[in-house]
């Protein structure tokens, strides 16, 4: 595979550490397939031992979207970009974190568009009919809202470990107004079945109540997402997974699912 990396800048200021592997064969007539993931710095890793593992040439590219930051830099970073604006009358704010801003889904949905997936056909041919994309926890969370307002920009809508308690029931709400569907699309989404949500006391002093399994969260959305004959849903569940690991095992999944 052929490694390329690049910092792009949006229109907001903000820096992205665009990270690329290609195929080295040729590309095919129509172009590659793209896998896009979220995260990239956490994932870097992941995708490294993935390649090197491989015992055959992968048949598609993989981008990875990610911040150039440490960690917690980084988290919050995602708390922004990766949600949507609460309804009212919430303020935009992100529900554990009160002074960390949120609802940069929208824009970072046009910056994938008009920057990201522009910035990669420059280096190498893709097909914008087979594009993919990844994430996990509020990267989850981005991913469902791409499907749901920009249902045709990918092909493969891959989440993991959504965090639909965010601002509940916003999500489970929105998922009823998926729209028509001009082509076939695919959804797969990915839970571990030891996951809970954690919700901070009012009083800061006081002991973090039990965890609520985000199962409770995501059945619902599933529920309320339209039948269409056009979406292809699959749900995997992982039962001994707890969160952090999710991030390992999905990222793979991911990256054998597209390959297949």
């Amino acid at each position: 595979m052929q490694f390329w990396q690049h910092t792009l800048r949006a229109p907001n200021g903000s820096d992205y550490l665009l990270r690329l592997w290609s195929p080295q064969d040729p590309a095919p007539a129509e172009g590659y397939p793209l896998l896009l993931l979220l995260d990239g710095d956490w994932i870097h890793d992941h995708v490294r031992l993935f390649l090197a593992r491989q015992p055959r040439h992968i048949n598609y590219a993989i981008a990875t979207l990610g911040f150039g930051l440490e960690r917690p830099a980084a988290r919050q970073r995602r708390s922004y970009d990766y949600t949507p604006l609460p309804p009212p009358p919430h303020e935009a704010v992100d529900p554990r974190e009160p002074n960390w801003p949120c609802g940069g889904a929208v824009d970072l949905m046009a910056f994938i568009q008009q920057q990201v997936l522009p910035t990669i056909q420059q280096q190498l041919s893709i097909d914008p009919t087979r594009l993919g994309l990844y994430g996990h926890s509020y990267g989850g969370l981005f991913v469902l809202y791409s499907l749901l307002t920009q249902p045709h920009l990918f092909k493969h809508y891959i989440s993991a470990s959504p965090s639909l308690w965010w601002y509940a029931p916003f999500m489970q709400n929105l998922a009823a107004q998926l729209p028509e569907l001009t082509r076939r699309i695919q959804l797969s989404v990915l839970i571990g079945g030891k996951e809970q949500w954690r919700p901070k006391p009012a009083d800061p002093q006081a002991p973090r109540p039990d965890g609520i399994p985000t199962l409770r969260f995501l059945e619902p959305f599933l529920t309320q997402l339209p039948q269409r004959s056009q979406l292809k849903q699959q749900l995997h569940i992982y039962p001994e997974a707890e969160h952090g690991a999710m991030l390992g095992l999905s990222t793979e999944f991911a990256l054998l699912e597209f390959m297949a």
